[in-house]
């Protein structure tokens, strides 16, 4: 089910990457000279370290990440992110992937959705690139079963919404 999975990824990434359990809320990436902003609703549990932010709805079924990229790392995160879907049993669809090119605070952006399956069955799972500036990119997933996408259709608008660059 989602909710071990997003459960692994988060204990996961509290003793790898020594990051910190936080209250939800306004957080910045990264830690150590903030050039973006997110809010979680203030019942999501969120996981942070330096350069990446991950979050869980309060039942646990839906998963976001927020993750600060330099250009010079973007293939290797794209490999990450490839590999991540793979240990959490996603199977992305082609067939139901959809594309969206837009612009963040003046730079081209774009988000990938796709509807897919995972261990639980069918899910949605969302992929976007923030670019902020020429050098620093925002990778952005979001993971859930459809039911609950749509459960939480309205907190995940206010968290994109939320996404602020401070400089």
């Amino acid at each position: 089910m989602v909710v071990a999975s997003v459960r692994a990824a988060l204990y996961a990434a509290l003793f790898a990457l020594a990051s910190g359990l936080a209250l939800a809320g306004q957080h910045s990436l990264p830690v150590e000279a903030p050039t973006v902003a997110v809010t979680f609703p203030d019942d999501w549990q969120v996981v942070k370290s330096n350069l990446t932010i991950e979050a869980s709805s309060r039942k646990e079924e839906m998963y976001v990440s927020y993750m600060m990229v330099s250009m010079e790392e973007f293939g290797r995160a794209m490999k990450t992110w490839e590999d991540w879907t793979t240990r959490q049993k996603i199977k992305l669809h082609d067939a139901g992937k959809s594309v969206r090119k837009f612009q963040f605070e003046g730079q081209d952006s774009i988000s990938h959705r796709w509807l897919g399956t995972d261990r639980d069955g069918p899910t949605v799972v969302m992929r976007t690139i923030l670019k902020l500036s020429e050098e620093k990119l925002m990778f952005v997933t979001e993971w859930g079963a459809e039911p609950a996408t749509q459960k939480y259709a309205s907190e995940l608008q206010a968290i994109r919404r939320s996404v602020t660059k401070l400089n």
